[in-house]
């Protein structure tokens, strides 16, 4: 949006929404290597340390998270989903069997698969073990294989360089 004026041209649209890497892709304009590689770290880096947890689970229950207050007779509003899950892989939190985690709608959509795999970033919750914020933050373990590639490399390399105090965030 230059000189004041109101519509954006698909190259400035693009930088303003989608990440660095991709716009290069996009627009064929050439970027090394390293630097794909410091802007995925640096978003692995910004969602491990919002996160108060980070994990790989299996579903293993799905209960909906009703509103009573915007349910009426015979309609129930539902909000969000509470996905049981059962700890497969930890990187980050404390390590628990099995526990919850909270997902509104208005967060993300998408509803888990029961017995499904993925990796979960997730913050402390009052009610709840855990809540979920972004579709981002749930992915299936099939899309994840890179993700958890960099997660072990990231607990590895912390391990190695602090053999006494364990993995500490990135």
């Amino acid at each position: 949006m230059k000189n004041g004026g109101i519509f954006l041209s698909l190259s400035e649209l693009c930088l303003s929404v989608a990440p660095r890497w991709l716009v290069s892709l996009l627009l064929g304009l050439s970027m090394p290597v390293a630097g794909l590689a410091a802007l995925a770290d640096e978003d692995l880096q910004r969602r491990y340390q919002a996160a108060d947890m980070v994990s790989l689970v299996k579903v293993k229950y799905i209960g909906d998270l009703v509103n009573p207050a915007m349910s009426v007779h015979g309609l129930i509003a539902v909000e969000g989903y509470v996905y049981t899950a059962q700890l497969l892989q930890q990187w980050k939190g404390a390590e628990q069997r099995n526990f919850k985690i909270r997902v509104n709608l208005n967060d993300c959509h998408a509803r888990l698969q029961l017995d499904s795999e993925y990796v979960v970033f997730g913050k402390q919750a009052k009610d709840y073990d855990f809540q979920s914020f972004s579709c981002d933050d749930l992915v299936p373990r099939e899309q994840a294989l890179a993700l958890v590639e960099a997660l072990n490399n990231v607990r590895d390399r912390q391990v190695a360089e602090h053999p006494k105090a364990g993995p500490a965030p990135i």
